[in-house]
């Protein structure tokens, strides 16, 4: 699948998870920024938004206490202790009451999301719901397999999916879907002829409102999604966000500038944590080794004394304010970080438009990059 970088962007590693199936939970490029060479640049390519609570809404405040109740849990095992002996609900300023050494502080919960994946992923919600609006049997040939769509790749850069009032665009999709022809036998290869040194053609389509998609077996166990369950496969978006350690410290900066208020003692910023529809998004994970990249401390708050990052899915804890440091070891994320050893082992760039989309493929060996 594609991965969008600026021309005079160097790639130094890439970056995978892998769910059980085989497909990608989470792909990117790892690069120094042109910029400052000493400043990591991270380029999300795809990622697989994880359905924690199918058919669940959550409200602001529902959302609050799961993400609370979630750093409550992994803080009982905080190198400094537990984080609060006590807790009640708050008046909203703030979300909470804790307890902290004797004494009674406010505490409230905010989120650093990647916004213009979770927008992004909104938006191709459309598509999976027409989809699923349709007879699944239209798709019994795509059954246990996974399909990857992408958009604007004839503009040198790859755009967000259809709004959702493009209806001729997605039911053009849907009918594409409908009629894709699979062919297994292309991606096999015979034990004694070995992988060969360019990827097979995977049959892409090209669509007339610029959206390509191709499909490929699933391996193993099936995916857990309730999209899986009801169509037998499973679509996902190809989409580039580039981040770096200053943008997303600039953010940080900016939650606590909204919640120094008069109450607010404690801020807990959870990452990786659901949204309102009980999804999280695993490249969000990624975001604390990031900042940890480039430290930029928080100016002094007024009110707020003191700043967690917690990492919702594997309980890693960090203090961000007043001092920088690590309150609790997450478990690992399962990302596989593969540098390009030499130039040999790095991908070359395609030919498209204006040679500004690099395609990364990674080959593994006796499990070794």
């Amino acid at each position: 699948m594609p991965v969008y970088v600026d021309t005079d962007a160097p790639i130094t590693h890439a970056l995978f998870g892998a769910f059980p199936w085989q497909a990608p939970a989470v792909m990117a490029a790892i690069g120094p920024s042109a910029i400052d060479d000493r400043l990591s640049r991270l380029h999300i390519a795809y990622e697989c938004p994880i359905q924690h609570f199918p058919g669940l809404s959550l409200n602001k405040r529902s959302k609050e206490r799961l993400h609370f109740a979630r750093f409550l849990e992994h803080s009982l095992l905080m190198d400094s202790g537990n984080a609060y002996e006590s807790w009640s609900e708050g008046s909203n300023p703030p979300d909470f009451v804790v307890s902290s050494n004797g004494k009674q502080l406010g505490g409230e919960m905010t989120q650093l999301p990647i916004r213009t994946r979770r927008e992004a992923n909104g938006l191709f919600g459309n598509l999976r719901k027409a989809l699923l609006a349709t007879d699944r049997n239209r798709f019994a040939h795509l059954r246990d397999m996974q399909v990857y769509v992408w958009f604007g790749i004839t503009t040198g850069k790859l755009q967000r999916p259809h709004q959702a009032n493009a209806t001729k665009a997605v039911q053009e999709m849907v009918e594409g879907l409908a009629t894709l022809a699979v062919d297994h036998d292309r991606l096999r290869v015979e034990d004694e002829v070995g992988v060969p040194e360019s990827h097979p053609d995977l049959g892409t389509v090209i669509t007339s409102f610029d959206c390509r998609f191709y499909a490929v077996p699933i391996i193993g166990p099936s995916p857990g999604s309730s999209f899986f369950a009801n169509m037998d496969f499973e679509v996902g978006l190809a989409f580039t966000s580039s981040h770096d350690a200053l943008s997303e410290w600039a953010e940080i900066a900016r939650l606590v500038r909204q919640h120094d208020n008069r109450g607010c003692n404690h801020l807990i910023i959870s990452v990786g944590a659901p949204d309102g529809s009980g999804i999280s998004y695993p490249a969000e994970e990624t975001l604390p080794q990031l900042l940890l990249d480039r430290v930029v401390p928080l100016d002094c708050p007024k009110h707020i004394s003191r700043v967690f990052l917690h990492q919702w899915r594997t309980g890693g804890i960090w203090s961000l304010y007043p001092d920088i440091t690590i309150a609790r070891r997450g478990a690992e994320i399962g990302l596989n970080v593969i540098p390009f050893i030499d130039d040999a082992s790095k991908p070359s760039p395609r030919e498209v438009d204006d040679k500004r989309l690099l395609f990364l493929s990674v080959t593994y060996s006796n499990n070794q990059a």
